[in-house]
């Protein structure tokens, strides 16, 4: 199984950073290859299952996975 693995280092306090990450409309400001982010349920939480439709090297993706 493929891992990916991204560090980023912000400048703002640890709640609003996570707030902002969980939000399913803000993924594609930070994750340019993610044109949509679709949660099952809101708002999103532990164990929510979401769909990203990503596109990457003129191929779309959908990806299916788990918040943890």
């Amino acid at each position: 199984m493929r891992e990916n693995k991204l560090t980023i280092f912000i400048n703002r306090p640890v709640k609003e950073v996570f707030e902002y990450s969980l939000e399913s409309n803000n993924v594609p400001k930070w994750i340019t290859s993610i044109k949509e982010e679709i949660p099952e349920e809101r708002p999103v939480k532990l164990g929510t299952q979401l769909r990203n439709i990503e596109i990457f090297f003129r191929k779309v993706n959908t990806r299916i996975w788990r918040r943890l």
